[in-house]
């Protein structure tokens, strides 16, 4: 009878598994966020391309990460890119807005018909370019008995970043 109920636990505790997003309580993010996304290890299932798509619906500005960290350095120089009929000119700029950068990993299993994953464990991580601070971070994980689906652990971090203020 024990074995049955410590079956069950391991079975509900994968099933209500949610995202944990925490953030800088004095960050101000902006109305127009401009986030690039950045898998730090091996992307095999294209996270990066499903988190931009789902971040772009919700309204952020989405950069390559190269062209981010350019941006940013040509702001932290006070200089901002503009582009004019002339062509794309640097001019001083007035007001630093954030760019950020948003690393994330995970770990996975497939399911037993092979076609279906779910995370085991995903990790972000939101940096501010401009003076190189986390300004939020986010866990979820789950037991091999999890089925939260892939696609709603994302929708649910963005969301959540999507409220942060």
């Amino acid at each position: 009878m024990r074995i049955i109920v410590v079956l069950l636990i391991f079975l509900f505790s994968g099933c209500t598994s949610s995202v944990h997003v925490s953030s800088k309580a004095d960050t101000i993010y902006p109305p127009h966020r401009t986030i690039a996304v950045s898998c730090n290890n091996d992307d095999h299932l294209s996270i990066r391309q499903k988190l931009e798509h789902l971040l772009v619906s919700k309204g952020f500005n989405v950069l390559p990460e190269r062209v981010a960290r350019i941006k940013a350095n040509m702001q932290n120089g006070k200089h901002t890119i503009v582009e004019s009929e002339k062509g794309t000119i640097p001019e001083r700029s007035k007001e630093m807005r954030s760019i950020y950068i948003l690393h994330f990993s995970y770990e996975y299993y497939t399911a037993m018909s092979y076609r279906d994953y779910y995370f085991k464990t995903f990790s972000a991580s939101l940096v501010d370019l401009k003076d190189g601070n986390v300004v939020a971070s986010a866990d979820f994980s789950q037991g091999s008995f999890g089925t939260k689906p892939i696609l709603s652990v994302l929708e649910d971090f963005v969301n959540k970043l999507t409220d942060l203020k």
